[in-house]
């Protein structure tokens, strides 16, 4: 297991979020019981960065399907409008905040946040998101009891072990052993107890790449789950926004990147 990201700077920082009762004190409808399931068995993680009107998207539509599910909100030092969202967003009930006085990457801040997560699994959930239809938390999950050795789900692809870079930008047709499975946290499960045990989420533009190449040496699985099906990913987030992604249009071959793009999955 590798070192943890370097000690982040945290402003302020709610109470975590009330853990819901065990069992109902009252007789409940059978679609109230499966949500009251769920919400004991996974806490929704997102970070923002400067992405108000994203962030109030994403989560309103996650809630109209999981009004009970515990949410803890990131601020990564956005210094903006959107700062007070999170605050705002963040004392509701079922909710808590973590506010940075700078961005610290998006892996460090999943990281910070997933520190708080006291359920069996956590669903990460990028802003740039839009949540269509309920019923994929309750299939993950059944699906994670169904296999000891399964620790991750969700939009699943292969990229380079040590880039990052998707098989399918890549020019040259390398050796299969180069690339990792690697399942994308703008909308994934994942097993905490697992999570624990591996490298942390780092800083980079694939911020789950170290933690799932450990994954795979330790045996475990990383599998795909159809969760464009239930959330649409929007591709116009903090990234896209503020700079940082491959830019399509540019005479860079597809594989490569200008320097200050990085890592641009």
């Amino acid at each position: 297991m590798g070192a943890d990201p370097p000690q982040e700077i945290v402003i302020e920082e709610s109470k975590p979020a009330p853990i819901p009762p065990s069992k109902p004190k009252q007789p409940v409808k059978s679609k109230s019981r499966s949500r009251a399931a769920i919400s004991e068995q996974v806490t929704m993680v997102i970070v923002n960065f400067k992405t108000k009107q994203l962030l109030r998207r994403a989560y309103r539509s996650f809630r109209k399907f999981y009004p009970n599910v515990r949410v803890i909100i990131v601020d990564n030092g956005s210094m903006d409008a959107s700062r007070e969202l999170v605050k705002e967003v963040g004392a509701r009930p079922h909710n808590s905040f973590i506010l940075f006085n700078k961005n610290i990457g998006h892996g460090p801040a999943m990281h910070r946040a997933i520190q708080k997560v006291e359920t069996p699994y956590v669903f990460t959930l990028d802003t740039d998101t839009e949540t269509l239809k309920g019923g994929f938390l309750e299939a993950m999950v059944k699906q994670m009891k169904g296999d000891n050795k399964l620790y991750a789900l969700g939009w699943r692809r292969w990229v380079d072990r040590t880039s990052g870079v998707p098989r399918e930008w890549h020019t040259e047709n390398p050796p299969s052993r180069k690339f990792v499975s690697y399942v994308h946290p703008s909308a994934a499960l994942y097993r905490m107890s697992m999570y624990h045990t591996l490298q942390p989420f780092f800083h980079h533009g694939a911020p789950c790449l170290s933690n799932m190449v450990r994954a795979e040496k330790r045996g475990l699985k990383t599998l795909p789950f159809p969760i464009r099906d239930y959330v649409k990913h929007l591709k116009a987030g903090t990234r896209r926004m503020y700079g940082g992604r491959w830019d399509p249009t540019s005479k860079t071959p597809k594989g490569k990147w200008r320097e200050k793009d990085q890592y641009p999955i």
